[in-house]
């Protein structure tokens, strides 16, 4: 891709080019601009291209009645907004330690922070384990891994570990994964070790898996199912949760 096609942005880490392609607004690195970080249609402003936010958003289903979610990476805000549609009064916690990825994201994508819907530069590993307090998330979106970074510092069981007592024993966390990446298996171990059951679903046109399960107590299948169901009731997305629930497999 041309620098041309787009503008760039300067990241204090690395620069970001913004660019439109096929009726969405995209981002990427400058120095890897065949690998997309975020989109957004400009249209349909709950359309964020990417079909994995989908199957991570149908983790929503697993929870009774979520009411706080954390989302560790950015991109182009989508977790917080597809969840907030979803559950209107939720609170939520976005945590990205890219400045450009941050002012990308506010600056061409419309994110914008309020009250219930915080964002915080930090690590994300960092950010866990000064919260694993006890306060808990009921949801956690790990979206940290793409095909090319698997930062290890966020790969290695300590992380794990922390998300898991950061989120607290009721929560629910989905995981973002890329199966062709050499560390895939060994991720899939490790979630799977701090989780208390975990499922998968495979992107049906890219090489995401998205892996997600309770920390401590299992979920009820069928009412999971029927929670996935009634949130596609309401017509606030573009997908259906229970579609991408009804593919799940164990991890």
């Amino acid at each position: 891709m041309d620098v041309r096609d787009g503008v760039v942005v300067r990241g204090p880490q690395r620069d970001l080019l913004v660019y439109e392609r096929g009726g969405y607004r995209c981002f990427c690195f400058a120095d890897n601009p065949g690998l997309a970080q975020g989109a957004r249609h400009l249209e349909r402003p709950l359309d964020f291209r990417f079909e994995y936010l989908g199957l991570m958003t149908a983790a929503l289903a697993l929870h009774a009645r979520p009411r706080r979610v954390l989302s560790l990476g950015l991109g182009a805000g989508a977790l917080p907004r597809l969840a907030r549609a979803v559950v209107p009064d939720l609170e939520s916690d976005s945590v990205e330690i890219d400045a450009g990825v941050i002012a990308v994201a506010r600056g061409y994508f419309d994110f914008r922070p309020d009250d219930a819907m915080r964002l915080h530069q930090a690590d994300a590993r960092d950010f866990v384990v000064a919260n694993a307090d006890g306060r808990g998330w009921d949801v956690v979106f790990v979206d940290c891994y793409d095909a090319r970074s698997v930062p290890p510092h966020l790969a290695d069981r300590r992380f794990l570990r922390a998300v898991a007592r950061a989120a607290g024993p009721e929560a629910i966390v989905a995981v973002n994964l890329v199966h062709t990446h050499p560390v895939y298996p060994e991720l899939v171990r490790g979630w799977r070790a701090v989780l208390a059951e975990a499922w998968i679903i495979p992107a049906r046109r890219k090489t995401n898996r998205v892996l997600f399960g309770p920390v401590a107590a299992p979920v009820e299948a069928a009412a999971m199912l029927d929670r996935a169901a009634d949130l596609d009731a309401q017509g606030a997305l573009p997908f259906s949760l229970l579609d991408a629930l009804s593919r799940a497999t164990p991890a």
